[in-house]
């Protein structure tokens, strides 16, 4: 099924992760120059799009990330996969990296060349522009937003058991990818769980949906 369409997501790339009982009101992941915090969203109901005239419904809690994924940790994510074989320098490889990309299964995770990439690969080393470690990672693609979260989850876990992407082939396409979103690995959050989270106010109350996440102000668009 397709996830989301595999466009470039540019820096909008949040993490989720599926919660067990009992929550914990926010978790933590360290990683090599990065530490991510997850807060839990407890389920529930608000209105939905710009009219507040549907509602949406989630039905169980989850984690999501208090920011969008950096450089800094997606430096650290493309450096395991490096070291631990999952991408190689080697250039007929399915799953490759170089100066001007990072692929897996033939597809572009991140495009490295572009000039609104924070990010360059040098002596086989992911490097990140100074300044810029704590901003949105730019330039990823949904591919690369998939094997972020799949590799995210063996870092944290130490295993592979609770990944929720599958069907990741040397050909890959959207399409052949599946997501067991009840396990416990990190993954993109839904449509109406984004919503969710960026419109609730205090789990009562919910921002109109004229109003950017967060705003209590006048209507920011019609």
């Amino acid at each position: 099924m397709t996830l989301w369409g595999p466009a470039v997501l540019a820096g909008l790339v949040f993490l989720c992760v599926s919660c067990g009982a009992p929550p914990e009101r926010q978790i933590s992941v360290s990683l090599p120059g990065a530490d991510l915090r997850l807060n839990i969203v407890p389920a529930g109901s608000c209105p939905a799009g710009t009219t507040d005239r549907d509602t949406i419904k989630v039905s169980s809690p989850f984690y999501l990330a208090e920011s969008e994924f950096t450089n800094a940790a997606a430096a650290a994510v493309l450096q395991w996969a490096l070291i631990e074989g999952r991408i190689t320098e080697t250039a007929d490889r399915h799953n490759t990296v170089s100066d001007e990309a990072v692929s897996y299964g033939g597809q572009v995770l991140l495009h490295l060349a572009s000039p609104h990439s924070q990010m360059a690969f040098q002596n086989s080393v992911f490097l990140v522009e100074p300044g810029r470690e704590h901003y949105p990672l730019y330039e990823v693609t949904w591919f690369g937003a998939v094997m972020l979260c799949n590799w995210m989850t063996e870092i944290a876990d130490g295993h592979s058991e609770n990944l929720v992407y599958s069907g990741i082939g040397e050909n890959w396409q959207d399409d052949d990818t599946s997501a067991a979103t009840d396990n416990s690995g990190f993954r993109l959050p839904s449509a109406a769980e984004w919503e969710l989270a960026a419109r609730s106010i205090d789990g009562r109350t919910w921002l109109q949906g004229d109003h950017v996440s967060g705003d209590v102000t006048g209507a920011c668009y019609d």
